[in-house]
């Protein structure tokens, strides 16, 4: 079975829509990763099955999405907005 089905999307900041060069996509328990580019935009080819895709962007929450990769179908999953993360590591309270 070949990786030719191919999914492709844009990362940008959800308050200001700026594109997130370098944000991390990958699909979990595989090899299979890549970052964005210059624009935003991603592209990765997987075979057929259902994966779960995941983005993260230092400073921004994880976004996650299970996927269906349909035989002889790209997957475009448009563009993800990713929201900062507000949490402050040091000032925790334990």
């Amino acid at each position: 079975m070949s990786y030719s089905q191919k999914i492709t999307g844009n990362v940008a900041d959800a308050q200001n829509n700026l594109t997130l060069v370098g944000a991390a996509v990958y699909i979990e328990k595989t090899d299979f990763a890549t970052i964005t580019d210059f624009d935003g935009f991603f592209s990765l080819k997987l075979k057929p099955g259902v994966f779960k895709l995941t983005i993260t962007y230092n400073g921004y929450s994880e976004f996650s999405k299970k996927i269906e990769i349909i035989e002889n179908e790209d997957y475009n999953i448009g563009k993800i907005f990713l929201e900062k993360n507000t949490k402050n590591i040091f000032n925790s309270t334990k």
